[in-house]
């Protein structure tokens, strides 16, 4: 019994240790309930992008407060200690995302982007800074996604 304790504790941690981790950014008008990333696998400590394809975003959310009909998805990745801008191609979150404009306080929303993962992006290990915003430029969704580009 103690050694199957032991290994079921030992499974665990490894489990997580190895695991994609999404942070909060500062997420001021909504809470974030579930993020994933096309091809990125639960055992993995970071999502893999491949060069030349496309990868798809997905936020579930719950609006904290009720928010006009301008929402707009930005997208940085930390470079050398700075945050550099990935151009989206459709930065109106308001439209074909799957959200429905204007947003209601404590409705539930589920976000969905693709973006290309350009060939001359360099090979390397980046935090990718996902945000949505408000009209103000305000965070409603702000989250952190380890990812390493191959």
């Amino acid at each position: 019994m103690k050694l199957f304790a032991f290994f079921f504790v030992i499974s665990t941690v490894l489990s997580i240790a190895y695991s994609a981790q999404y942070t909060n950014c500062g997420s001021e008008s909504g809470t974030f309930t579930k993020i994933s990333v096309s091809d990125c696998g639960e055992k993995e400590a970071r999502c893999i992008l491949k060069r030349g394809t496309n990868a798809t975003v997905t936020i579930e959310f719950t609006s904290n407060n009720d928010i006009e009909n301008e929402v707009s998805a930005v997208c940085h990745g930390k470079v050398g200690g700075m945050f550099v801008p990935f151009k989206l191609p459709n930065q109106n979150a308001c439209v074909d995302s799957g959200l429905e404009c204007p947003l209601e306080k404590g409705k539930v929303y589920r976000y969905e982007a693709s973006f290309p993962v350009l060939k001359i992006y360099p090979k390397l290990d980046v935090e990718v800074k996902y945000e949505l915003k408000n009209s103000k430029k305000v965070d409603i969704i702000c989250v952190l996604i380890p990812v390493k580009i191959v």
